[in-house]
C-alpha cells in the first residue's frame, strides 16, 4: 500500500479534526477554524498523508522571519497564522503533527517525518525548522532528536498534567 502526499484542501478539514481527536487530548485539540487559515493562508505547508483516499496523517508549517529566541506566546495553540506567517520567512515552523494510529503498521512517525521534511526542502525554502513538543511525548521527541533538533527553551507546565512544552530547532535541513 502507497501513501500519497498532497497539500490539505478544505474538503479535509472534518478529517483532520478526527485525526487529531484521535490522536491528542482534548485540552490541546486545536479548532477547524485554525486548520482552514492554516490551510487557506500557507497551502503548500500543510500536506496530508493518504492512504487511498483516506487520511491518515498531517502535517502543518507556516514560514516565520526567524528570530533567535520568540515570545513564547507565538507558540499557542490555534493561534492565527496571519500573525506570524511571512512567505519571505526563513524558519518553518511545525504547528501540528498526527498520525493515525491504527495505521502505524503501514506509517511510523519517523517514515512519516522523514517524507514530510523530504516534501518541505524540495517545495520551500528555509533555513530552520522550529517546533514544540511535550515533554512527555517520548516517541515524538525520539523522532526530533534523530533529525538533529536540539531543544532551545521551554514553557513551564503548558500541557495537561502540568508538562513542559519543549521548543526544539535544527538548522540541519
Amino acid at each position: 500500500m502507497n501513501i500519497n502526499l498532497r497539500p490539505l484542501e478544505e474538503k479535509d478539514l472534518d478529517a483532520i479534526v478526527e485525526l487529531e481527536q484521535t490522536s491528542f487530548h482534548k485540552d490541546v485539540w486545536e479548532t477547524k477554524e485554525t486548520y482552514l487559515k492554516r490551510i487557506v493562508t500557507f497551502a503548500s505547508g500543510n500536506i496530508g498523508f493518504f492512504l487511498e483516499q483516506k487520511l491518515v496523517g498531517f502535517m502543518c508549517t507556516e514560514l516565520w522571519l526567524k528570530q533567535e529566541e520568540y515570545p513564547l506566546e507565538r507558540f499557542n495553540l490555534s493561534h492565527d497564522i496571519t500573525q506570524y506567517y511571512n512567505e519571505e520567512g526563513k524558519e518553518l515552523y511545525i504547528s501540528s503533527f498526527a498520525l493515525n494510529p491504527t495505521y502505524k503498521h503501514i506509517l511510523r512517525g519517523k517514515e512519516a517525518f522523514k517524507i514530510a521534511l523530504a516534501f518541505y526542502k524540495e517545495n520551500l525554502s528555509f533555513d530552520s525548522i522550529i517546533l514544540m513538543v511535550s515533554e512527555e511525548w517520548k516517541a515524538a521527541i525520539n523522532i526530533y532528536l534523530k533529525f538533529n533538533f536540539k531543544e532551545i527553551t521551554r514553557i513551564k507546565n503548558y500541557f495537561p498534567n502540568n508538562s513542559d512544552a519543549l521548543i526544539m530547532r535544527t538548522n540541519r535541513v
